[in-house]
């Protein structure tokens, strides 16, 4: 028999509503108080006793006298900051990786749609020498080069509000239906933190492109993420499944080749993160942290008598023990783009220096906020409790040459 009403009714008379909220959301947090403890009926009769219904349809008509509606209001709102928690824990569940890896770009300027981003290129000599060469000589008594900072800018995308409620009717509450409010609440957050979640990791695999940019002060143009010849960077490799430690050289090749777009230059990069499918997630593992690796370099002559392979072993020869990352989530996106042939899209890889290469444009975080006594819910939908979420926000890139996309295909 569920007894935590009772419990939190005397906290709460003893040390006041905010603090039981608190302390509340501490243990809710840490796991401290089980799910089969929690029983908004147990929660209403504790602080409102056995004729909670009555008081309860006072307290949203506004009618009832100081004392019960002190009562009222503090099950209202332990109930929904339950509600609120399991949002909140949904949304950002472990399996969500993509959000920490971009760049949070919050909203500042009161401005909600497509917002130029100005930056300035490396320095760009009157006279540019090959590189190593003698671009910046100066002989004596002659004027020093100009230089030139070329103007460039890109888009950051149009932000999204997506939202969703979570309603505790009269029905759910006179029959105890908690377990299914406490899942419709999760519902609500585990739905839009999943939306992050793959509007983030389409941006990342190249499957929604939104890279619009006026490189070296020419016109604003609309570039893919990704290309493997014909844009203004190369950063797709293909026949590449990440099987040992050369499909990872091969990537770091891509990125030792490429060249900033407006000066030509080899492009500062350092990446942060491995994300890879689910299949080939030990297959990276091994490649970056075996010790040891077997290079093979053709076969014994027949004539000597055997067909084995001549082989010499060496140390690891990688030097960047990369962070790796797996999602099914992205699998299953990218899965769906190659109409469903699973050894294509287990092959894809993004290797990036994630954080500078792609942003999550926030508006605001994650709000959940519960309606107050008397609104529209309790009139259309015999509501007890009610609450919403918002997550408000776009995905996007903002330096595609940050980022390589290894595929096998």
């Amino acid at each position: 028999m569920p007894t935590l009403g009772r419990n939190l009714k005397r906290l709460t008379e003893s040390h006041g509503l905010p603090a039981v909220l608190d302390q509340l959301g501490d243990a809710l947090r840490a796991r401290k108080i089980p799910e089969s403890e929690v029983s908004f009926r147990e929660l209403a009769q504790s602080f409102l006793g056995d004729d909670w219904p009555v008081k309860l349809g006072r307290y949203s008509a506004r009618t009832l006298e100081a004392g019960d509606a002190v009562d009222a209001s503090a099950f209202s709102a332990i109930s929904g900051n339950i509600l609120i928690d399991r949002v909140r824990d949904q949304f950002n569940s472990p399996e969500f990786i993509a959000s920490a890896l971009v760049e949070t770009i919050p909203v500042t300027n009161g401005n909600l749609d497509t917002q130029r981003e100005p930056w300035l290129s490396d320095v760009i000599p009157e006279n540019p020498g090959a590189l190593g060469g003698s671009d910046y000589v100066v002989e004596a008594g002659m004027p020093f080069p100009k230089t030139d900072f070329r103007a460039n800018y890109f888009a950051l995308a149009k932000p999204e509000k997506r939202s969703l409620g979570c309603v505790v009717t009269w029905e759910m509450l006179f029959s105890d239906r908690t377990r299914q409010a406490l899942s419709a609440a999760g519902s609500v957050g585990k739905t839009l933190g999943l939306s992050r979640e793959e509007r983030i990791l389409k941006v990342m695999f190249g499957l929604a492109g939104n890279f619009t940019a006026s490189l070296g002060g020419g016109p604003e143009t609309a570039y893919n993420t990704y290309y493997t010849s014909g844009g203004p960077y190369v950063n797709q490799i293909g026949t590449n499944p990440i099987d040992d430690w050369d499909s990872i050289n091969a990537i770091e090749q891509v990125f030792a080749n490429m060249l900033d777009p407006v000066t030509g230059k080899p492009i500062d990069v350092t990446p942060t993160a491995l994300i890879v499918m689910p299949a080939k997630y030990y297959n990276a593992k091994i490649a970056l942290n075996a010790p040891n690796i077997r290079q093979s370099y053709g076969t014994v002559p027949s004539g000597a008598g055997a067909t084995t392979d001549i082989a010499a072993y060496a140390p690891n020869p990688l030097e960047n023990n990369y962070p790796i990352y797996k999602s099914k989530y992205a699998y299953q996106l990218v899965l769906a783009s190659v109409s469903g042939v699973a050894a294509t899209a287990r092959e894809f890889a993004v290797l990036a220096d994630t954080k500078r290469a792609f942003y999550y444009r926030e508006v605001r975080p994650l709000t959940v906020m519960q309606a107050p006594p008397g609104n529209l819910y309790e009139f259309q939908n015999d509501a007890a409790v009610a609450i919403k979420a918002i997550e408000f926000g776009v995905a996007g890139t903002q330096s595609p040459w940050h980022s390589v996309l290894s595929r096998n295909a």
